[in-house]
């Protein structure tokens, strides 16, 4: 510290303030705040007064100090643009339901949201209070009473633990495909939560977006010998001369769209992207892939039809 420094003591606060001989005046302050408030008690009641005063916020009730010349761009009578906006607002005075304290809630909020209370802890004892009922479940594998662990699995909780949910996902069945017949697995819940049960993305995507042809293939389409036989018909590659080669994977198409004639007349090998092409403009594709195959192999598809 430097020695030629004194100590005074606030003229508002009485706190001890050090100070150099620079800075000494006939009235000292620890800051500039309690500057400001001893001018305005000192010089307010003054006829001439046109410094500003201390005030109350009339949202929080904090104290302020408003500068008449200090240009505001929110009105007076706030400390701040946030208790500006909320004066704004609807507001609604009530009492919590838990503690009893009164608190502002505006209309907005009464509308959105439930079990409205002055605070997060107030909010969290009203919600187990209102949904203690609401959240007793009951395990859907062991049938015993239990309680979600949070609320945003109340709605959505069917086993009391990761035990019983696992031992209800062994408990399958064997079930046919809607589409093409295979056996395939379902547990009891997605049985009972569905109608159609699909052995594949595939068969669902085919059912659901074409209804009408929705219908089982031949029995020899399950045998995957009489495919691979195909596929060596046509020299493991894809049967389109247009072909973009994007992809190695031969599928087998039915020619004339009907899945019930699995004649070798009827079957070409092509790759994935090819087949899924084939689903637009049939009757195009149909005449296409009949060409190619009374070139190859010299199929007679008018004497057929």
């Amino acid at each position: 510290m430097c020695k030629t420094g004194k100590v005074f003591k606030c003229d508002w606060c009485g706190k001890n303030v050090y100070k150099i001989p620079s800075l000494i005046r006939a009235h000292n302050f620890c800051n500039s705040k309690c500057q400001k408030r001893w001018q305005a008690d000192k010089t307010s009641n003054h006829p001439n007064y046109r410094g500003g005063k201390f005030e109350k916020c009339e949202i929080c009730g904090n104290e302020f100090y408003h500068d008449p010349y200090r240009q505001r761009k929110f009105a007076n009578g706030f400390c701040s643009r946030k208790c500006y906006g909320l004066s704004k607002q609807k507001r609604i005075k009530l009492e919590c339901p838990i503690c009893g304290e009164e608190f502002i809630v505006t209309k907005c909020r009464l509308k959105r949201g439930k079990n409205i209370c002055c605070s997060k802890k107030c909010m969290v004892k009203q919600r187990i209070k209102n949904n203690v009922k609401d959240r007793c479940k009951i395990c859907s594998h062991c049938l015993i009473a239990f309680k979600p662990p949070t609320m945003q699995w109340a709605e959505t909780a069917k086993y009391c633990s990761s035990y019983c949910y696992h031992l209800a996902s062994r408990n399958k069945f064997e079930i046919q495909c809607s589409f093409c017949g295979i056996q395939i697995k379902v547990t009891p819940s997605q049985y009972q939560r569905h109608e159609n049960h699909f052995c594949g993305t595939k068969c669902q995507s085919a059912f659901q977006i074409r209804p009408e042809t929705a219908e089982p293939y031949c029995d020899i389409w399950l045998d995957k010998e009489y495919k691979d036989s195909i596929k060596k018909r046509d020299g493991n590659t894809c049967i389109n001369p247009v072909c973009y080669k994007t992809t190695d994977k031969l599928s087998v198409h039915h020619i004339d769209y009907n899945k019930k004639n699995c004649n070798p007349s009827n079957l070409v090998s092509v790759c994935v992207s090819c087949n899924a092409v084939a689903n637009f403009n049939r009757g195009w594709h149909e005449t296409w892939y009949q060409a190619i195959m009374h070139r190859r192999y010299g199929y007679n598809y008018k004497e057929a039809a």
